[in-house]
């Protein structure tokens, strides 16, 4: 057979074609497999991430300022993360994990938010389009009712008086509010919190006292800087009070609260963008049920 026949066979052309395959799958595989490329860029990503500083200015700073010890030992803690995170993939350890998959799914909801407005967004320094934001999301916005006081305590567990704590709580309030100098004035306790409060809503008084307490504080006391009141009852035992200045709930203006109102609105419009294209990704797949 001729040699010009010889390359004319098929048969020569595949091997020839599959020999080369083999070749370059070799040689792909040397390179992204057996072989862990270290370079600045590499090392500036693996400080970053090792130690949470996301600065690159101040990483490549460090990085250039780094003994020859310490960057060697930083090659080796890369190539040793590196050596094991390609062998875990080449085991399969990555499938069916689902803290690996959660993860995945966090850096694409994360890349979804692109950070810009969409394009047909309403700028939020257009302040009639924040007027209307503000309108529709009023409730948002309500301050609730808070209350500045002071308190005396008188504790169920003290030992010091035979006298029950709600009794010594009512002769500390007619002392106190009579003036009765000819009588030893009643000791309170040592409270767990605190012993004035200023401007605290309902919700942290709660807290600290209880809920009946705090109800009977906002809704049986008056505003008066000379007058003790109570007493009243909390799980700790009985305390007599004297309100300063009371906030009914209230509905702030556009005006006052226009930063934050600004501020929601732009998250909004983010968080709707992020939704939108979380949405496009999955308009890509069919769903298939099979229960």
């Amino acid at each position: 057979m001729m040699i010009s026949q010889i390359f004319r066979e098929p048969l020569l052309h595949f091997l020839l074609l599959g020999g080369f395959i083999y070749w370059a799958f070799e040689a792909s595989s040397d390179d992204s497999t057996d072989t862990i490329l270290v370079d600045k860029k590499n090392l500036l990503t693996f400080m970053q991430y090792r130690y949470q500083a996301f600065d690159p200015q101040q990483a490549d700073k460090t990085f250039n300022n780094l003994p020859p010890e310490k960057l060697q030992a930083l090659i080796k803690e890369y190539t040793r993360e590196e050596a094991l995170y390609r062998q875990a993939l080449s085991l399969n350890l990555d499938k069916n994990d689902y803290i690996i998959k959660k993860r995945l799914i966090q850096k694409m909801e994360y890349i979804a938010e692109d950070f810009n407005l969409p394009d047909n967004a309403d700028t939020p320094d257009n302040e009639q389009t924040l007027i209307a934001y503000f309108n529709g999301h009023q409730q948002d916005y309500v301050q609730p009712d808070y209350i500045t006081f002071t308190h005396q305590f008188f504790s169920n567990d003290s030992k010091t008086t035979s006298l029950s704590a709600q009794q010594r709580a009512l002769q500390a309030l007619d002392q106190l509010n009579n003036g009765d100098s000819g009588l030893q004035a009643i000791k309170q306790d040592l409270f767990m919190y605190n012993r004035h409060y200023a401007e605290r809503p309902q919700s942290l008084v709660a807290s600290h006292f209880g809920d009946p307490f705090a109800q009977q504080l906002f809704t049986q006391t008056t505003v008066n800087e000379a007058l003790w009141q109570g007493p009243f009852e909390s799980p700790h035992g009985w305390h007599i009070v004297k309100v300063f200045k009371r906030q009914p709930e209230k509905y702030p203006e556009f005006a006052e609260i226009k930063d934050q109102v600004k501020e929601d609105y732009l998250r909004e419009q983010l968080r709707q963008q992020k939704q939108q294209s979380i949405e496009k990704i999955v308009d890509q797949y069919q769903t298939k049920v099979e229960l």
